[in-house]
């Protein structure tokens, strides 16, 4: 489900993962 996000960052996984620093 990664449309144009990068696989560092999935919103899916952001529980794992840390939001991007914007």
């Amino acid at each position: 489900m990664q449309k144009t996000t990068p696989p560092t960052y999935h919103p899916t996984h952001s529980r794992t993962l840390p939001p991007p620093d914007q």
